[in-house]
């Protein structure tokens, strides 16, 4: 039987097993261009928040 985890919306997701788990390391491992992160840096990750409803463009001024 596959591991399951609830999110706080309620949403039920099934957890990789520990083969998939395996796969999935080596593949980061396997990657130059990215990392596990340590436990250390996953706990200093915030949310960023939702992006403003409605942008302001003064087409006074160049954009960048």
């Amino acid at each position: 039987m596959q591991a399951k985890s609830k999110s706080k919306s309620g949403r039920t997701f099934d957890l990789p097993s520990e083969q998939e788990e395996a796969e999935i390391k080596a593949g980061i491992g396997g990657d130059p261009d990215t990392r596990e992160l340590t436990d250390e840096e996953f706990g200093q990750l915030r949310p960023i928040g939702r992006p403003k409803a409605e942008v302001m463009i003064n087409y006074g001024q160049a954009l960048a």
